[in-house]
Order: C-alpha cells, then sequence, then structure tokens
C-alpha cells in the first residue's frame, strides 16, 4: 500500500511517525506527497490614480516582461492591450492561447495572467521538473520538490515580489490515511523556506479544514521600518489519502478554486499593501512634528517683540505655509490608505462568503472560521491603528492652522498700523503744503527776483522762511509722535 513501508526498507533520510498494526510496527513517511505543487500569486499595480497613459504603459510592460521576458514585443503588448479594453472585474489576459496560459519556460507549470481592475493578477503553478511518464503522477515525492519549484518560478520571473504583494499557495495528497498531516505541514513550510528565518510557531496563523483538506496559514506581517513591503504569506493545502479523494478529483477541486483564491488574495495583499504605506506615511508625518512643535513655541516670543519686522514674519508664514502643505497632503494620504483598507477588507469577506458557500465546499463554517481570522485581524489591528494615528497626527494640522491665523492676525495689525501712519503722514504733509503754498502766494505779491543763478538771498526774505514754517512744523509733530508712541 502506498505510504508504508516496513523498518529499514526506506531511505533513513526521510523523517518517520511509528505506527503498531497488530504487534507488526509501521514507519508512515511525512516528507513525502503525492502531487506536491506550489502556486504563485503575485500582484502588480495596473493602474494608479491620476496616472498618465506612459506610467500606464510602462505598468504593462514591467508586468508582462515577468512572463515574456526579452521576447516580450509590440505584437504581444498590442494584442494584451485590446484584451484590456473590455471593462471587466476578472479578465484573464492570454485569452488568445489555450486554456489562457502561458506554459512555464522550465518545470511542469504555466503562467495566468489577469486583470483585475486596476491590478495586474499573476498564478504561477509548477509542480516540478516535466516527468514525461504519466504513471509517475501517483507516485509519492519528496517534499524536496518543493524548494525545486519555488526555485523554478523565481528564476523564471524577474522578480517575486510584486509591487502590491504576493501569496505563496502550496498543495498536495497525503500519501496514506495515517500520514500527519501537521508534521507533513510543518516538513513544507521549512522545504520551502519562504521565511526570513525558520519558526513555525511564531508564523503559524491558522489552521483549520477547507475543501476537505487540512489548511495551513502562515504569515510575516510586514516591517514598518523596511524600504518595501516585505510581508510573507503561505498557506498549506494537505488533502486526505482516501479512496474517494483521488488525484483527479483533488486537481479538480483545486482548478475550481484557484480563481476564487486569486481575488481573495488580491484583496488580502491590498489591505497590508495600504496599511505598510500608511505606516511609511506616519513616519513621515512624525518626522514633521517636531518642526510643528517648535515654530509654535516660538510665536509668543515673537509677539512679545517691542518692535515686529513684518518682513520677517512674512517668510515665517511662507515657510509654514508650506509645511501645511506637505503635511495636509500626507495626512490626507493617511486618510486615503485607511478608506483603501475598509474597501478591501469588505470585499475581502465578501469573497470569504462566496468561497464558504461553493457547491463542492460541504463544511462552510470551518471555511468562514479559517479565512476569517484575517479579517479579525485587520479589524482589530490595522483599522483601530490607523484610526488612532489620523486622530493624534491630526492634532498637528490643527496647531499649524492656529499659527498660521496667529501670524496672518499679527502681520495684519502691523499692517494696519503702518497704513494709518501712512495715511496720516500724507494728510499732514498734505496740509503743510498747502499752507506754505497760500503762505508763499500771499508773501511773494511782488517778488524781487534773483540777480544771478547763484544768488540765494531769497531764502532768507520773510516770504519763503514763512512759506516753509508749515511744512517745518508738520515734520516735527510727525516725529515727535513717533517717538512717543
Amino acid at each position: 500500500m502506498c505510504g508504508f513501508f516496513r523498518v529499514g526498507v526506506w531511505c533513513v533520510r526521510f523523517a518517520y511517525a511509528p505506527y503498531d498494526y497488530g504487534g507488526e510496527l509501521i514507519m508512515v513517511d511525512n516528507e513525502q506527497l503525492i502531487y506536491p505543487t506550489v502556486d504563485l500569486f503575485l500582484y502588480d499595480l495596473g493602474e494608479g490614480l491620476g496616472e498618465l497613459d506612459t506610467k500606464i504603459e510602462e505598468n504593462r510592460r514591467d508586468f508582462f516582461t515577468r512572463i515574456y521576458g526579452e521576447k516580450l514585443d509590440t505584437e504581444i503588448l498590442n494584442k494584451i492591450r485590446s484584451i484590456e479594453e473590455k471593462a471587466e472585474d476578472y479578465l484573464p489576459l492570454l485569452s488568445h492561447l489555450p486554456g489562457c496560459v502561458q506554459p512555464l519556460k522550465q518545470g511542469d507549470g504555466y503562467y495566468y495572467p489577469v486583470k483585475l481592475r486596476d491590478t495586474y493578477g499573476l498564478q504561477i503553478d509548477c509542480s516540478g521538473e516535466i516527468d514525461l511518464n504519466p504513471e509517475n503522477e501517483l507516485s509519492p515525492k519528496p517534499l524536496t520538490s518543493l524548494s525545486e519549484s519555488k526555485t523554478l518560478i523565481k528564476n523564471q520571473l524577474n522578480s517575486d515580489k510584486g509591487t502590491i504583494g504576493q501569496s505563496w499557495f502550496v498543495w498536495g495528497l497525503l500519501t496514506s490515511t495515517e500520514q500527519n498531516s501537521l508534521e507533513t505541514a510543518k516538513n513544507c513550510y521549512q522545504q520551502i523556506n519562504l521565511f526570513p528565518d525558520v519558526n513555525w510557531k511564531r508564523d503559524l496563523k491558522q489552521t483549520g479544514e477547507f475543501l476537505g483538506a487540512h489548511f495551513y496559514e502562515l504569515w510575516k506581517p510586514p516591517s514598518h521600518q523596511h524600504q518595501t513591503c516585505d510581508s510573507v504569506h503561505l498557506i498549506i493545502c494537505l488533502f486526505d489519502a482516501k479512496d474517494n479523494n483521488s488525484l483527479l478529483e483533488v486537481q479538480e477541486k483545486v482548478r475550481r478554486i484557484y480563481p476564487e483564491l486569486m481575488q481573495l488574495f488580491r484583496y488580502r495583499n491590498k489591505v497590508i499593501w495600504s496599511y505598510w504605506q500608511s505606516r511609511q506615511l506616519k513616519i513621515e508625518l512624525k518626522k514633521a512634528y517636531p518642526i510643528i512643535q517648535t515654530t509654535v513655541n516660538n510665536l509668543p516670543q515673537q509677539v512679545d517683540q517691542p518692535r515686529l519686522n513684518l518682513n520677517q514674519l512674512q517668510k515665517e508664514l511662507a515657510d509654514i505655509l508650506k509645511v501645511l502643505s506637505i503635511y495636509s497632503n500626507q495626512l490626507s494620504s493617511l486618510e486615503e490608505q485607511q478608506s483603501t483598507i475598509k474597501t478591501n477588507l469588505k470585499n475581502y469577506q465578501k469573497r470569504v462568503d462566496a468561497i464558504a458557500e461553493l457547491d463542492f465546499n460541504f463544511n462552510s463554517e470551518a471555511t468562514r472560521k479559517f479565512l476569517m481570522f484575517f479579517s479579525d485581524y485587520v479589524e482589530e489591528k490595522y483599522l483601530e491603528q490607523t484610526k488612532s494615528d489620523l486622530r493624534s497626527l491630526n492634532s498637528g494640522f490643527k496647531l499649524l492652522e492656529n499659527a498660521i491665523k496667529t501670524i496672518e492676525g499679527i502681520i495684519s495689525i502691523e499692517q494696519t498700523k503702518s497704513d494709518r501712519d501712512l495715511n496720516s503722514t500724507i494728510g499732514v504733509v498734505g496740509t503743510a503744503l498747502a499752507m506754505s503754498g497760500v503762505t508763499a502766494s500771499v508773501l511773494s505779491a511782488q517778488p524781487e527776483r534773483p540777480k544771478s543763478h547763484g544768488d540765494f538771498s531769497f531764502m532768507a526774505s520773510p516770504a519763503f522762511f514763512l512759506s516753509s514754517l508749515p511744512l517745518l512744523i508738520s515734520v516735527i509733530i510727525l516725529g515727535l509722535s513717533r517717538f512717543f508712541r
């Protein structure tokens, strides 16, 4: 029987679990699976909000370079562009090829790209090296083939990291009814080696049943300090070895669930990506906060100065307005990320319900419980955290607004004072000029003309002195009024 080996028969490099059958010890191998398969679901941004056509075309080229590499040409891109013109939520992009898939350059598998509204999704499926003997499909394979499949996938992509994110899906058929699914899952986790350092207990987030299989979800949330979203997500799905669970039946179940997983992982990765972006925004906003606080704290000292420098105040106002513009834009972006998280979480929850109600899923509640772990996590942590961040960081925006109003008020007062002084000066000087003009007219009724251009004796005349006297008096009054202000 497949999966049963007597002591000493099988190579000692495999891990065994002992079982006693009528006094005869049987060793069960937990490092083998029938048809072990690795799938990578990768997501790239297709159309960002407000992006130009040139950027959208660049996104398209970058995405399909993952599949075609240097063979990507204008003819292929034109075909894909025409397919993308159909406005559908789930759009296979290789509909001109059989099965809408492109075979892998190496290994037994395929590429399956789709357009999901503003997002590109790519499934890369690999079951190891190509075996021309179909009978070997039913033969147990060592779990080292998972590592080989992962390597084949990564070698055929210019990067196994999507701009939005990626999820890995490992599945296979247990070799016997006595094979320990948990120990086998642990071995799968070690062999595929996706996480920075192996720690099953740390990375395991949820276990459950789905499609009659044992499911294990492992996840490393993104690091906030990392320059890129370094989240790692893996689901291991192990089907029981039963008479009614043939490989063909398992393959059919998996085939039908692939499109659902493509959508589910899409929303999941968008939530994580948006939350990671919100952490980067928070870091930038927190950097601006000390500048805001210093500016606000310096205001009272500036206001209390006996003589205010209007030009300096206007410069500071311009600087604060610049900080406000950057800060408010980042704050708005943070609000947008919170909204994106809410929208994609809602879509994730809808997709979970749809998967739970599939006609070939006989335990909808168990499925819902398993997949809703992520939803609960996001609501309790991500949404609460962004809500708290917006509440605290909004105080910085209000401080900036108050500082701007204060400086604008001071400038307005100083300008009013300056305008009043200017009007007073103009009024006094104008009156003085008028008076001196009248005086000069009266006193110069019979003027004595200068004898030459160098003759300034007229300045000693009573007419000149009396006509200048009102102007001199007004200048003295203005000077005294400003001195005693």
